[in-house]
């Protein structure tokens, strides 16, 4: 997939690379490789921990603060408003160039990458549309049902 933070490029990424951005900002910048495994757990059902995973500061903390702020900004008045859930949904809409065409015209993935609640981060979604229209109105409202079952948990 070619995607680039301003929808033009040649750089290749996945939905989880992208869902590693926002987990760095709701951990004060620090960026942790991501990884599918938990750990293990034995045959007590006990889960033992494989986390020997370093961080790498991404961005200082007080930059990780601001982006945050942004993308809480995006949801209350910007392009994310269908993400918003209980006054505390953050993220950013995003429309990417793919490189692959249909019929002459350019197939576009869309994009709403955040996390949730705002003022105490415990889960970063990433939503991807192949061939969407927007980030908005594609992914956005996905974002917002994917938190609305969490909160209700």
């Amino acid at each position: 997939m070619r995607c680039s933070a301003s929808g033009r490029g040649s750089l290749t990424s996945t939905p989880l690379e992208f869902c590693a951005a926002p987990c760095a900002l709701v951990n004060g910048g620090n960026y942790f490789q991501p990884r599918l495994v938990l750990g293990s757990v034995n045959e007590n059902g006990d889960l033992s921990s494989q986390d020997g995973r370093q961080s790498v500061a991404a961005v200082s903390a007080e930059t990780s603060e601001k982006i945050r702020a942004y993308m809480r900004y995006v949801v209350t008045n910007g392009t994310g408003s269908a993400a918003e859930y209980n006054n505390s949904s953050a993220g950013k809409t995003s429309t990417a160039q793919s490189g692959r065409y249909e019929n002459g015209t350019e197939i576009l993935n869309t994009w709403f990458a955040g996390f949730y609640p705002y003022s105490n981060p415990k889960y970063a979604i990433v939503v991807m549309t192949e061939n969407g229209s927007s980030g908005s109105g594609d992914c956005a409202p996905v974002f917002r049902s994917i938190v609305e079952k969490i909160g209700n948990l």
